[in-house]
């Protein structure tokens, strides 16, 4: 029995090692945080009536300075701070989406049953993402890790266009394998990745899911691995 360390200090380099085997080196690079400043700025330019609420998102302009620069282009009626009362600024929002209006709100997140839930790892999931859920008609959680916010990833021309977007409800198959099936979410991607490189090494071709898009869940890329597999790991 092998025991492997897969703790922080060895992610970041795992990571870069992985994105450079995926992508070319010519391909920009993109941390998740200015993925998510970039995805909201083109959304609110494309649509009036996408508008962004929640604690420090104005003039402190983000915790993380996610929304930098969105308060001085669009102006307080479009990026709005709120108190910390996130239950009572839901029934805005949600009221403000029912005559047809977008909110964008950042607040804490409990739980509340079959909501449509995302977690984008990298900065293409972020931008990707994050876009189809200001777009998509149903009320969307965008759970992001803010450990990633500095993260750089290679990301390629598509997803830097205006009208990219990805598909909520699918999984990525982020490394083909044939012996193992390992599912996963969020940072926990870069551990698999990288517990995949590690396995490789001992002859163990594993193929790593990313479930970017947790509710609703792709059973389908679930199943059609697990059925070339024969075995699943969760992460």
């Amino acid at each position: 029995m092998h025991i492997y360390n897969l703790c922080e200090k060895n992610l970041e380099q795992g990571i870069r090692a992985i994105a450079l085997r995926a992508f070319s080196s010519s391909a920009k690079q993109m941390t998740v945080l200015d993925a998510l400043n970039s995805a909201l700025d083109e959304e609110m330019s494309a649509d009036p009536k996408v508008f962004l609420m929640g604690e420090e998102v104005g003039e402190y302009q983000g915790a993380y300075k996610i929304s930098k620069g969105l308060l001085e282009k669009y102006g307080p009626e479009r990026v709005l701070d709120t108190p910390i009362i996130e239950a009572g600024f839901a029934g805005i929002r949600i009221g403000a989406a029912y005559y047809g209006l977008r909110p964008c709100y950042a607040a804490w997140y409990g739980s509340c049953p079959r909501l449509k839930i995302l977690a984008p790892y990298s900065s293409e999931d972020a931008r990707g993402l994050l876009k189809a859920a200001i777009r998509d008609p149903d009320p969307v959680v965008f759970l992001e890790n803010e450990l990633l916010y500095g993260e750089s990833f290679p990301i390629p021309d598509e997803a830097l266009d205006s009208s990219f977007s990805l598909p909520i409800g699918k999984a990525k198959i982020e490394c083909k394998g044939k012996d193992e099936t390992i599912t996963v979410f969020s940072k926990m991607v870069g551990y698999a990745l990288q517990a995949a490189d590690i396995l490789a090494k001992e002859g163990i071709s594993a193929e790593g899911i990313n479930f970017c898009s947790i509710l609703p869940l792709d059973r389908h890329t679930i199943n059609a691995s697990v059925r070339k597999t024969n075995r699943l790991v969760t992460l």
